[in-house]
C-alpha cells in the first residue's frame, strides 16, 4: 500500500524530528549575532521571566534555551545553569548562552548591575519614596541617582518590595 501525497506530508509533520519541532518555533530574523527568540510556550511569568518552554516525548523537557544549548553543544550535567550573555529569557541562541553555576550566575547579575538591592539600605528606600512623593523627578531619574534601574525604583515605591519599610 503506498501514500498519496496529502498522506505522506500529514505523517512528515507529524514524524520531525525533535530538532526539526524546535527550531521551527525560533524567531531568527535578527541574524546569527541577534537574539533568536522562542515564540511558542513560555512558563509562567515571574518577575522579568519569560523562559520558554520545550516539549519532547510527551513530557516538559525544561527551558528552551537549555535545548538549544544541547542541540548545538551536547549535553549539561543536570546541576548546571544554561545562562544568557545577552540577559534576554526568551533568546535560544546558542552563541548567547554559556554554563554556570549559581554562584557564577549571580556574580554576572552582580556585574552588570541587575543584582537587586546590593547597595541600597533603608535610608536610601525611604528617600526614594519621599522623592517620589514629592513628585520633583521622574522614576528614572531617581533610579539614576540611587545607582538603580526603574524597575528597582518602581517595586520600591510601589511597595512590591521593602514592604517592611512604611
Amino acid at each position: 500500500m503506498t501514500l498519496s501525497a496529502v498522506e505522506e506530508g500529514f505523517w512528515a509533520q507529524v514524524y520531525k524530528s525533535p530538532e526539526e519541532r524546535f527550531w521551527e518555533k525560533v524567531d531568527k530574523s535578527a541574524g546569527p549575532n541577534g537574539c533568536w527568540i522562542w515564540m511558542v510556550g513560555r512558563s509562567p511569568p515571574r518577575p522579568c521571566t519569560t523562559y520558554g518552554q520545550f516539549y519532547y516525548k510527551g513530557r516538559c523537557r525544561g527551558v528552551a534555551h537549555r535545548f538549544a544549548w544541547m542541540l548545538t553543544n551536547g549535553p549539561i550535567s543536570e546541576s548546571a545553569l544554561m545562562c544568557h550573555h545577552c540577559d534576554n529569557p526568551p533568546c535560544v541562541n546558542p552563541a548567547h548562552l554559556f554554563i554556570g553555576t549559581h554562584a557564577t550566575n549571580a556574580q554576572d547579575a552582580l556585574d552588570k548591575g541587575r543584582f537587586p538591592y546590593t547597595s541600597i539600605t533603608t535610608r536610601n528606600v525611604i528617600g526614594i519614596r519621599d522623592w517620589y512623593v514629592q513628585e520633583v523627578v521622574s522614576l528614572q531619574d531617581i533610579a539614576d541617582g540611587y545607582g538603580l534601574n526603574y524597575g528597582q525604583v518602581s517595586a520600591i515605591v510601589t511597595h512590591r518590595t521593602w514592604r517592611h519599610v512604611p
